[in-house]
This record gives structure tokens, C-alpha cells and sequence, in this order.
């Protein structure tokens, strides 16, 4: 009897030490965490940001890496003709807009407004900015007093929402400094929205469209792939 519950006790002692070193290894291989550490792989899968054929790899095998370094080309046209199209979209913003912005400061009322200055206080409060820049210019587009025209750069607006390069911009856009500038470029519209000013407000939204036209010539100065 006391053999037998001896060899009991030891099967289960055995089954949870499988059970246990299973769990840590799962753990360990799979969650890993650390506060400072290195980190190696052998197999890492990456993808761009602009979808297209890779035409050139700039690395080899088991080479070492380090960030900025080129590791891959796209096709440069199919790359080109997303980038044409972010282009395009930009440069009828910047017809359109500074227009809206001059139509808004003679003619929103208090209460569109208020909800520009909303969207435009929430972009400080935020982690995701790039929702209430939206809502910024579309607050503006409703103070226009133009019906057409507020539809048609809310159709713009949807045109850069389906651009894969404009998700990349977004995502440079949130995980930046570069929102810290829309936000100065956004307040020098709402003052002039406020103080009535439809010259000052077109000049401050030229400005800032052609800042974003600057941020995004600079983000894809290249075709390669860091």
C-alpha cells in the first residue's frame, strides 16, 4: 500500500514538473519580456508601408543590420502612382481649403466655432491626433456657408482616407513631433476664423496645407524600404 502510493506521488510529482517546465517554456519562447535587453532572431518578416514588388534586396543572409539601413526595393512605379495620387489629393485641398477657411472666418457661426476650436483643443488631449485633424478641417468645411464645397473636401477627405500613403502619413503624423507643428499651424487658423479675418484665415490654411505637402515629400523621399 505504501508502495504503491509512493510511486503515486512520484508519477504526479513528475507530471507537474513536465506540466510546469511546458508552461515556462511556452512562456519564455513565446511572452517574452525585458527592461534592457537584446534582441535577436533568425527569421523576421517585414513589409512595406506603400504595397508593390520587390524589384532589389539590399541584404544577404545572416547579415548584420542596423536601423536606417536600406533592405529592400519596391516597384518604383506602382510606389509612384500611390504617391502621385496622395499628391493629387493634396494639391486639390490647397485649392479648396484656404477658400473654405476664408468663407468660414466671414461666415460660421458661434457655434461652428466652437466646434472647430473643439477639435482643434483635442488634438493636445489625445494619443491619436490625426482623428481630430480630420474632424478640425471638416468643422471648418461646415462653417463655409457652401453646401458644394463643403461636400466636395469631404470627398477629398474620403479620396486620402483610401490612400496607402496617406496611412503612412498618418502613422508618421501620430508617432512624431510633426503633429506638434499641425497644432501650431491649426491655431493660427482658428484665431483667424475667430477675429473674422478671411484674408489671415486663407493665408493660414495655405500655409499649413503646404506644410503637410512639405512632410510628405520629405517622408517618401525614397523608394527603398529602412
Amino acid at each position: 500500500m505504501h508502495k504503491t502510493l509512493r510511486v503515486a506521488i512520484t508519477l504526479i510529482v513528475v507530471l507537474l514538473a513536465i506540466l510546469a517546465g511546458t508552461w515556462l517554456w511556452h512562456f519564455y519562447l513565446y511572452t517574452p519580456w525585458t527592461r534592457d535587453a537584446r534582441v535577436r532572431a533568425d527569421v523576421v518578416v517585414v513589409a512595406p508601408d506603400v504595397s508593390g514588388w520587390v524589384t532589389r534586396l539590399a541584404v544577404v543572409d545572416n547579415q548584420l543590420v542596423k536601423p536606417g539601413d536600406l533592405l529592400m526595393q519596391i516597384d518604383q512605379q506602382r510606389y509612384q502612382a500611390n504617391l502621385a495620387h496622395a499628391k493629387a489629393v493634396a494639391e486639390t485641398r490647397l485649392l479648396m481649403e484656404p477658400e473654405c477657411a476664408a468663407l468660414a472666418a466671414q461666415k460660421a457661426s458661434p457655434a461652428q466655432i466652437g466646434a472647430i476650436r473643439a477639435a482643434h483643443e483635442a488634438m493636445s488631449l489625445t494619443d491619436g491626433p490625426a482623428e481630430h485633424d480630420r474632424a478640425f478641417h471638416s468643422a471648418i468645411a461646415n462653417g463655409c456657408g457652401n453646401a458644394a464645397l463643403a461636400a466636395a473636401i469631404s470627398h477629398i477627405w474620403q479620396l486620402s482616407s483610401t490612400s496607402p500613403v496617406f496611412h503612412r502619413l498618418e502613422e508618421h503624423f501620430v508617432t512624431t513631433n510633426v503633429w506638434v507643428e499641425a497644432q501650431k499651424e491649426h491655431e493660427r487658423i482658428l484665431a483667424a476664423i475667430t477675429d473674422r479675418d478671411p484674408i489671415r484665415a486663407r493665408h493660414a490654411m495655405h500655409d499649413h496645407l503646404v506644410g503637410i505637402m512639405a512632410r510628405l515629400r520629405e517622408d517618401f523621399g525614397s523608394g527603398g524600404i529602412r
